[in-house]
Parts: C-alpha cells; sequence; structure tokens
C-alpha cells in the first residue's frame, strides 16, 4: 500500500505485509480497495490459506493503527468505511468496527445477514440471503424485505426509491417504508 503526493508524484510513504513470516507457505495476499476517511486508510486483506482481516493505517505516516484479524474464511474481503466505523460481512452477520481502535462496536447474529451492499443516506443495506436496512449506528433493523426476488447485488439506491433487476423483472421498493411499490 503506497501514498502518493498527487501534486508533484514523490512517494510519501509504503506499507508492506510481512509475507516472509505470516505462514502463508507462498501462497500470499489479496487486498481489498483502500478507504479512507482523512485521517486513516483501511483495506481488508485475505491471506491465503486461511486468514483475513482489517489494517487500519495512519493516512499521514502509513503507520499500522489496529489490524482485526479472523482466523479462518469468515470476513468478507470488502469493508465499508462510514463516518467513524468500519464494517465487514460475516456468515450470518454485520460486524461494526471503531476507526479509532479497531474494537468491535456492535455485531448482528440473525436473520442470515451476510454481505454490506452500500451505505447511503444514513441507511446500511446488507443482502445475500435477506436483504434488510439497518441503523449504522446500531445496527438496528430498520427495515426487513420479504419479496424472494429482491437483490441488493443489482440495485441502484435512491433517496425515495431503490430499482431492484432480477433475470425478468425491475422492481421499485419505498426506501423508506421497503414496501414493493
Amino acid at each position: 500500500m503506497s501514498a502518493i503526493d498527487t501534486e508533484n508524484g514523490a512517494l510519501k510513504w509504503e506499507y508492506k505485509l510481512n509475507v516472509s513470516d505470516a505462514g502463508t507457505g507462498g501462497y500470499g495476499y489479496e487486498l481489498s480497495k483502500a478507504l479512507v476517511n482523512g485521517n486513516c486508510v483501511v483495506f481488508g486483506y485475505k491471506e491465503w490459506p486461511d486468514n483475513e482481516g482489517i489494517i487500519a493505517l495512519n493516512a499521514h505516516t502509513g503507520d499500522m493503527e489496529w489490524e482485526f484479524v479472523y482466523p479462518g474464511k469468515i470476513l468478507n474481503l470488502e469493508p465499508f468505511l462510514y463516518k467513524d466505523l468500519v464494517y465487514a460481512s460475516r456468515p450470518r452477520s454485520i460486524i461494526a468496527l471503531s476507526v479509532e481502535s479497531g474494537e468491535e462496536v456492535w455485531k448482528t447474529n440473525n436473520r442470515g445477514f451476510e454481505n454490506v451492499i452500500e451505505i447511503t443516506d444514513g441507511k446500511l443495506f446488507v443482502g445475500f440471503s435477506n436483504p434488510s436496512v439497518l441503523k449504522p449506528e446500531t445496527g438496528e433493523i430498520l427495515n426487513e424485505y420479504s419479496y424472494s426476488n429482491v437483490s441488493f447485488f443489482k440495485a441502484v439506491i435512491g433517496d425515495k426509491f431503490i430499482y431492484c433487476t432480477n433475470s425478468s423483472s425491475i422492481q421499485f421498493f419505498d426506501s423508506g417504508t421497503g414496501e414493493l411499490v
């Protein structure tokens, strides 16, 4: 991971994962896109074959601020950053971590949520087995979408409507109530 000065192209800092000490047996790493909130750079990683986690770096120095590790194949590689929380997906749950410390702030343990799709207009959209909308600060369920054809993976999420497509239709949902329009 590198930080480059946009004005002159100079390298500001570089962060390297220590692959030789990681026990990967030569398999290596896969990294997510980097997310930045001004002072912090956050990215997910997968250490092949088994470990996954999230690392936060100081955006100004490249020093590691914290690391959140889940051994085993249970954390989605792509974290989401919204305000002062980092969200990550696990089978049947979503976790929210403090950007400042990396400590767990809240976790869902229900209904098969498996992937954070988007955070918009103060709403956390999660999908896979049971698409729902959560309150980003607490994980409280705001809306559940009980329609079998809802797929946030193929959706445009706006202020008033959610537009979902599947192989044969387009559906419109009220983003405030979750009702099919």
